[in-house]
Parts: C-alpha cells; structure tokens; sequence
C-alpha cells in the first residue's frame, strides 16, 4: 500500500527524532552501535546529506548518504510505516543526490535476509562481500557504468 508523503531535507532540530527511529526499527537495529547527535550532525550536514519522509506530520522514515565515504550511512523507517514505498522513495533520492555529487559508486552494508536487503536488491544493488559477521556489502555504480 503506497503512503501519501513528503521528502524534505532533514534539519538539525530532527536528530533527537531520527536518533528514536533509529533505536526502534525491527530489523538491522545496530544495537551494538551507539550512535551520538554529533554523529548524526557530522554526516547529514558536513559530509552528506540527510533526507526525511514526512507522513501527516510525522517522521516516518530517514535516509542518509556520506560523500567521503561513498556510503548509504542510514535508511531507518518506523515499523508502521512499512511497506507502504516510503523506503524506496527515500533509496531513489539519496542515489540520485549521490551520483549528482560525481560519485560513480555506492557502498552500504545490511543484516542478512532483511526487508532493506531485499530493497537493496531490488533496486539494483550488488552483493559484493562479506562486511562483518552478521553483515553483507553491497554497491550500487552509476547507471552509466551498469
């Protein structure tokens, strides 16, 4: 079921907000990764940019990309707001914003067998290796080079 929303970019008055999705997503929780509001502040606003789906004034989900980096650093959605394309939407912007930044690739890592890997895949993203023991890489290269 798709959603009715809105991309925006994130300002820093949503860290405390994109900190509590973060910490309450079902899958690919990174609970052993605490993650600091500097944290959040460094990689929306000086190395990348950070996008926000609005949905009736509520946050519903996040993506971040990194340009140092090359990186996906964070999709997180709330989990009733799953399914509904605020992912893929999310996925679609930060990719296009990436590669308009003159990166030719992409990298992210994922938990094995999730909802975001199956996204991942489906949009056209490789398996490229093992990232950690419970993560796989994957790289998404500019459509020119696909």
């Amino acid at each position: 079921m798709e959603a009715s929303f809105n991309l925006r970019e994130a300002h820093r008055g949503d860290i405390p907000v994109l900190m509590d999705i973060r910490a309450n997503v079902r899958e690919n929780r990174l609970i052993s990764c605490v993650v600091t509001a500097a944290e959040y502040e460094q990689g929306m606003f000086v190395d990348g940019r950070c996008w926000v789906a609005e949905c009736e004034g509520i946050i519903a989900g996040f993506a971040c990309g990194r340009l140092p980096q090359r990186d996906v650093w964070g999709l997180f959605l709330r989990p009733e707001f799953e399914g509904r394309g605020i992912g893929n939407t999310l996925m679609e912007q930060l990719e296009n914003w990436m590669f308009a930044q003159g990166i030719e690739r992409i990298i992210l890592s994922t938990d094995r067998g999730t909802r975001a890997e199956r996204l991942y895949r489906r949009r056209g993203w490789s398996y490229v290796g093992v990232a950690s023991e419970w993560e796989d890489a994957f790289e998404l290269l500019h459509p020119r080079l696909r």
